[in-house]
């Protein structure tokens, strides 16, 4: 039985990061032009450059919705293992909510809501996956993000009746005339440059 370390697209980790970390990803989706795509895995930032640059218009993103996370719960349960799920700020979105409906099908998926998103979201997701790899429970997990969420701060970009992912972030930020070059954190919390273009493969 092993640990699997979940969590939504909103924590903006890299592809790279998400690959060597082991993390499994539940995207949320963006709609374009009454299309809908899921974040990460079918759109990435240069798809909404060039729609912004299109129609003047940022795209809406919607939650994952319960069947989304059960499906990928069940997945694991199925495999013999345990999970924890870190999930964005339930404020900002019904992701959290939505994750926990799914786990109350299941006695062993741990559901965290971090109160934050974006880079501090995602370094909650890389310190939860350290302790994985140091062979910590998922309960123990669990209850030592619950501690050190509350240590964490970010600065979010801003709240247009949409959430901010990293990638409308680059459209905000471009709105202003001001281009953004990103980094990512690792877990000991280096900032590095990487390339934030790419989209996940499975």
């Amino acid at each position: 039985m092993g640990v699997i370390i979940s969590t939504d697209s909103a924590c903006d980790l890299f592809p790279d990061l998400y690959k060597q970390y082991q993390i499994d990803v539940v995207s949320l989706y963006i709609t374009i032009e009454e299309h809908s795509y899921r974040d990460v895995f079918e759109i990435g930032p240069d798809e909404l450059f060039v729609n912004y640059e299109k129609t003047h218009r940022l795209p809406k993103t919607s939650a994952p919705p319960p069947a989304d996370f059960f499906t990928m719960f069940k997945k694991h349960v199925d495999n013999g293992d345990d999970v924890v799920h870190i999930a964005m700020n339930s404020k900002f979105s019904s992701s959290y909510q939505n994750a926990c409906t799914a786990a109350k099908e299941f006695d062993n998926v741990y559901v965290v809501d971090t109160f934050t998103l974006s880079s501090a979201q995602g370094l909650l997701v890389l310190r939860a996956a350290d302790m994985r790899d140091a062979g910590m429970s998922a309960k123990k997990i669990f209850d030592q993000i619950e501690i050190d969420k509350t240590k964490m701060r970010t600065n979010v970009l801003g709240y247009l009746g949409v959430c901010l992912s990293r990638r409308q972030g680059y459209t905000a930020a471009n709105v202003r005339g001001e281009p953004v070059k990103a980094a990512s954190l690792s877990a000991a919390g280096h900032a590095r440059r990487t390339d934030s273009t790419q989209k996940v493969s499975r």
